[in-house]
């Protein structure tokens, strides 16, 4: 084989080589297996040009140019060597600049429609000046180099390229992870309802993670491949084994504390959830969400002093400064530490759970939250309410193991009591016919009878007895009844009244004083003198009476 045969058979293997590589990555024909996100249009043009280019360099500089500096002169094989690298130039600098607003397009298309970062647009709006000084330097190197300078640069730019468009498809697939998210299973939706929000709120924070040491590594790739440094010694250099393990070490151990928390989370959502399994009562609620902040502190303390010592930093310092600060801190937030005290022995005795209906101080509300250190109520005017423990002398709970409705009834002074008690039990009666009050009772009402001689009533108390919470509305059943039933037996609900007597005699007997309010005027002598026992007003007078 001689050495023409020879040189074709080398400038062939390297073109075909270089041609299959960019097939390869934009797969212009076939869009499923293409590795870049670009259209079929642009990976049609975009092949066909680096193909072009690649034939032109490749079978000038490898074939052309050595056969005629062998045949007719060194400066004939230079001057060829030179305007093949000139025609590649114009064309690649022609190419630049025609698809210069569509690469532009391509780089500030997003996988969700979002809008860039205005650093990414300035750079994306600019990505050809750095293709033409590049292209610039390579043409400068075909001149006033030989060819193997040309293929150790054309080699340096092959590796860099690679990485970058190995690095762009990584990323690219990492955005489009992003974009679509997390999808679980239905079933598992349905008894972990929470799982998948938080799955897709901190793995897109691990891909921006992973994002970022892609383009590290693509950036070192590149400056390794221009010259400026020997990646592959510094990644086995002393300093690049230490970052690179310590790097490892802390993502592996934030991911295993990031999969415990998420299990501990889940499991807490599944006992909580009561379309699955057993009904977690008030206390489980309150003890298993407290479970849970408790161990998502514990975990993140725990990984973070993992992490430090990974990255070689002597904790046991740290931790007893922290002890210290702890010290410190307790000194200068009593009233703090006495929240979480009080709050702990709160806990213990099961006297809070959240949804109960307590009374702390003056504030009566249903427990919305509850912490190791606050108690948050809702009252019924929708008032919010955060209270310390600390300032907590006495919790009176109306919803432990059962309730009380206590009813105070008032009657008129003229109405016989045990007719009034007779109307009572008929309206207990009429509640316990409605099956939905009926549930909420747990047994026959008591009769305690007269409560009180009031002004204007005579007071009577009953009790019923109900589930936890449930007395309020049992009291409200039970005075529309007693209404019902006082109104059909003619028994008096009286309103606040006052009797007035004018006179009194030596015997201690006042003669009554009638009022009466008429709607004519009644006119009299002026020298006539009301009687004694008997005392008439117009309406005129009333208004007189009044002002």
């Amino acid at each position: 084989m001689d050495i023409q045969q020879t040189l074709y058979l080398n400038a062939f293997t390297v073109v075909q080589l270089a041609r299959v590589a960019i097939r390869t990555v934009l797969s212009p024909s076939t869009r499923e297996l293409r590795l870049l996100r670009i259209s079929d249009a642009a990976a049609k043009r975009t092949s066909r040009i680096l193909a072009g280019i690649i034939s032109i360099l490749g079978y000038g500089q490898l074939l052309l140019q050595p056969v005629l500096a062998e045949a007719v002169s060194l400066a004939s094989g230079q001057a060829l060597s030179a305007l093949v690298a000139l025609v590649a130039l114009i064309i690649a600098i022609m190419a630049t600049l025609m698809n210069r607003q569509a690469v532009t397009d391509w780089l500030l298309e997003t996988p969700d429609d979002s809008r860039r970062h205005h650093r990414v647009r300035f750079l994306a709006k600019r990505w050809h000046w750095p293709v033409l000084v590049y292209l610039a330097f390579l043409f400068f190197v075909v001149l006033i180099g030989p060819a193997e300078r040309l293929l150790a640069v054309l080699t340096a730019s092959a590796q860099a390229f690679a990485a970058i468009i190995l690095g762009f498809v990584v990323v690219d697939w990492l955005a489009r992870a992003v974009t679509k998210g997390v999808h679980l299973p239905v079933n598992v939706n349905q008894r972990l309802p929470l799982l998948e929000r938080r799955v897709n709120g901190l793995v897109p924070r691990f891909l921006v993670i992973l994002r970022l040491l892609v383009l590290a590594l693509v950036l070192g790739v590149v400056l390794s491949a221009i010259g400026i440094f020997d990646m592959a010694d510094l990644m086995q250099s002393r300093i690049g084994l230490a970052l690179t393990g310590a790097a490892a070490s802390v993502f592996i151990i934030v991911l295993i504390a990031y999969m415990l928390w998420l299990a501990l989370t889940s499991w807490v959502d599944y006992r909580l959830n009561p379309a699955f399994g057993s009904v977690a009562s008030s206390r489980e609620t309150t003890l298993l969400s407290l479970l849970r902040n408790a161990a998502t502190i514990a975990i993140v303390v725990i990984a973070l002093m993992f992490s430090l010592s990974q990255m070689g930093l002597d904790i046991a310092p740290l931790l007893a400064s922290a002890g210290v600060l702890g010290l410190a801190i307790g000194f200068g937030a009593q009233k703090l530490v006495q929240d979480v005290i009080n709050g702990v022995f709160i806990q213990l005795e099961n006297a809070i759970n959240v949804g109960d209906v307590i009374t702390v101080g003056d504030t009566t509300g249903t427990v919305e939250r509850l912490t190791i250190r606050s108690v948050s109520l809702r009252d019924v005017r929708g008032a919010y309410h955060i209270i310390s423990f600390s300032s907590v002398d006495m919790v009176t709970n109306l919803m432990r193991d059962f309730s009380y409705h206590v009813g105070d009834i008032g009657i008129a002074y003229r109405e016989n009591v045990e007719d009034a008690r007779e109307a009572m039990f008929e309206a207990f009666e009429e509640l316990r016919s409605d099956p939905e009050v009926n549930a909420l009772i747990l047994g026959d009402m008591e009769w305690f009878g007269v409560q009180e001689l009031a002004d204007s009533a005579v007071i009577i108390r009953v009790r019923i007895k109900t589930y936890p919470g449930k007395q309020w509305g049992v009291g409200r059943a039970l005075n529309g009844a007693v209404k019902r039933v006082f109104d059909a037996r003619g028994i008096e609900i009286p309103y606040p009244h006052q009797t007035l007597y004018f006179g009194v005699d030596k015997n201690g007997k006042a003669p009554p004083a009638f009022v009466s309010v008429q709607n004519k005027k009644v006119t009299r002598p002026a020298t006539e003198k009301p009687k004694a026992a008997s005392v008439s007003a117009t309406a005129s007078d009333a208004e007189d009476l009044e002002n």
